[in-house]
């Protein structure tokens, strides 16, 4: 293990990663600041494209119109609508049905160029050791003071700032943005004068983790302390700073809003980091920035030239590459890493072997096993009970469980009891079978199902038009982007265009009260392996409230894809207990949630219990009703053995 094979993987993911990509124009939106194009990808240098890659936000474009060039710059990529907002025209604008070129960012240059730095490049390498074996170091007590909302295992978190390198693990639902959010405003308030640098992996994730610190310096009405973060670089949501301008550098806060893209006024397309702001804003009164993890990498000869921060917080840190995230460790003095090993992993292209070392690993893949700098977040809010039960199973050991909060929360179970076309309230996980594998077209070498896809149309236009729920609340999954196509293709021609219909890498971070997850090809490399459970993953855990798979014969010889059908027909099928059994263990309220008992003739599944457990919920299978009962008559029943009540 050396700099020098970091060298290697580097340059032969550069040589691996396509310069550039085509689409062809299906659509064209003229706005005030530019145009809005609707595309569609095209086969060709060896690949097709997506817009999910990150790269393609500020990317050149080019076209021809009868040899005439015409250029521009992709201001923002908006993939789930597979739309591109371009600015700074030059030459011939576009036209339908042609051919448009995107030529994305190179992000590996500049990390190429850190890893040059012999004398960083040694310090940045050192930080290896430090992810396994972390010091101990000076940092203020964080006691979760003013956030009594936080869960004991959010609470422990706030300790892990103790720590030189730490790990925040958190699983779908835990919370771990908000968790992070309360962290850094007490960080910021226990520690006078601390500076801290948080990075992640997309806009979207910078986003959301510095509105949820605002958000929490504001709970906690630490008001002099939200005008001390600011969020650095031009290709951010303006609709999330609506009422929080004071997160924006001065001249970026006003800005032109329109459907989902935007721009800054008299700074279109531009895309600076802390070029962006006059000189000595790093330096002066700003205490946390935050930026992605590319603006880090490009700016970090002058993030070099100021004091080290205090803390360093990776957001989104298992997707980060370990290559980038050792080349800015040594930025801070104590660094957090915040994320989820068993979700979605780096992007990388290159088959090469360093490149898989260095690139596709995550500074996870060096954490400790356990110890105080590894915190696991382990009580989760989004998933109805029969969802989580799956994904727990599955990916985290048994451990991930529903908050306790939720489960007394008897708004948040009827939220969770959606009825969607024939499928009942009361079923929160659904398995439509399909009778025809997947096909792959030859035009654009993708991978369709028109079966599944009918059915899911079908599926939808029923719920909706029923009323069961909105199309907001709608969310189609599908590993394949033809797939994808094919399904927005026939819900545009039924007047459901509000539905949203994504990739995997599209919705880490998403969630949606109906989830259906097709996966087309089951078998495929995109399912399976270690990089296909993780993607099962991520789609099956966006479910609040209903999870319904569309799976083939095909499908279910994927082993994870079989397991969670034998997870549903356990829960479907599995024999009541008696009522009294299951209430004699010690621990009933927290064991017997999801427990399918028999009460006095009839069937129900235990959903929740008081605080002190004197009283119960349960849904009952007959009618899907939601009843109550006291748990004291059926304590004083005793039990044998056997289970049977005297």
């Amino acid at each position: 293990m050396s700099v020098s094979q970091i060298k290697l993987a580097l340059n032969a993911e550069r040589e691996a990663v396509p310069k550039c990509s085509v689409f062809k124009i299906l659509n064209i939106i003229s706005l005030k600041h530019g145009l809005l194009l609707e595309v569609q990808a095209k086969a060709a240098y060896g690949h097709t494209p997506s817009l999910d890659d990150e790269r393609f936000s500020g990317a050149g474009a080019a076209w021809y119109a009868r040899s005439v060039k015409g250029s521009a710059t992709a201001k923002m990529i908006i993939p789930q609508k597979n739309q591109i907002f371009l600015v700074k025209m030059n030459g011939v604008l576009p036209s339908l049905h042609q051919d448009i070129w995107l030529y994305p960012r190179d992000f590996i240059k500049p990390l190429l160029s850190c890893w040059d730095n012999d004398e960083w490049a040694s310090e940045a390498f050192a930080c290896l050791e430090d992810l396994a074996h972390p010091n101990r170091i000076e940092s203020a007590t964080l006691t979760g003071h003013h956030f009594k909302f936080l869960r004991p295992a959010q609470l422990q978190a706030l300790s892990l700032v103790d720590y030189s390198s730490c790990f925040l693990w958190g699983p779908p639902g835990t919370g771990k943005t908000t968790t992070l959010g309360a962290m850094i405003a007490e960080y910021l308030h226990a520690n006078p004068g601390a500076r801290v640098l948080l990075v992640s992996t997309t806009n979207r994730a910078v986003d959301e983790a510095t509105i949820a610190v605002d958000r929490s310096l504001e709970l906690a009405k630490l008001t002099a302390l939200r005008r001390t973060v600011m969020r650095y670089g031009t290709r951010f949501n303006p609709q999330k700073y609506a009422h929080r301008q004071h997160l924006l550098p001065m001249h970026l806060r006003n800005v032109t809003v329109f459907g989902d893209a935007s721009t800054a006024e008299g700074e279109p397309g531009s895309a600076h980091g802390l070029d962006d702001v006059p000189d000595g804003v790093v330096a002066s009164g700003i205490r946390l920035h935050t930026m992605t993890i590319a603006q880090a990498v490009q700016d970090i000869a002058k993030l070099r030239n100021v004091a080290r921060y205090d803390l360093l917080v990776f957001d989104e840190a298992s997707q980060i590459s370990l290559a980038q995230a050792l080349i800015v460790m040594p930025l801070g003095k104590a660094r957090l890493f915040a994320g989820d090993p068993m979700q979605l992993a780096p992007i990388v292209q290159s088959p090469a072997l360093p490149a898989r070392l260095w690139l596709k690993k995550s500074v996870f893949d060096y954490k400790p096993v356990a110890g105080p700098s590894v915190c696991q977040l382990i009580e989760q809010s989004r998933m109805a009970p029969p969802i989580c039960a799956i994904d727990s199973e599955l990916f985290y050991d048994g451990n991930l469980r529903v908050a306790q909060a939720e489960l007394d929360s008897q708004k948040w179970h009827q939220d969770r009891k959606i009825k969607f076309g024939p499928i009942a309230r009361h079923q929160h996980v659904f398995i439509q079978t399909i009778n025809t594998e997947a096909q792959r077209t030859r035009a654009c070498k993708g991978w369709i199902r028109p079966e599944s896809a009918d059915w899911i149309v079908q599926a939808v236009f029923a719920a909706v038009y029923q009323q069961h729920v909105p199309q907001e609340e709608i969310l189609i999954i599908t590993p394949f982007r033809m797939q994808r196509a094919l399904i927005l293709d026939v819900l545009a021609r039924d007047n459901l265009k509000k539905v949203r219909v994504s990739t995997i890498h599209s919705e880490q971070g998403g969630e949606a009260a109906v989830v259906i997850f097709d996966p087309v090809a089951g078998c495929h490399e995109m399912s399976s392996g270690p990089e296909g459970r993780k993607s099962i993953n991520v789609a099956i855990s966006r479910a609040k409230a209903k999870l319904i798979l569309t799976l083939s014969a095909g499908d279910r010889a994927n082993s994870l894809l079989a397991q969670i059908c034998a997870i549903v027909d356990r829960q479907a099928n599995r024999e009541p207990k008696p009522i009294a059994e299951v209430l004699s263990h010690a621990q009933y309220i927290t064991r017997a949630i999801g427990e399918r008992v028999s009460v006095n003739a009839q069937v129900g599944e235990i959903i929740r219990f008081s605080r002190d457990g004197s009283t119960m919920w349960l849904a009952m299978e007959s009618t899907g009703d939601e009843v109550t009962l006291s748990t004291d008559e059926f304590l004083a029943i005793p039990v044998h053995p056997g289970g049977a009540t005297v």
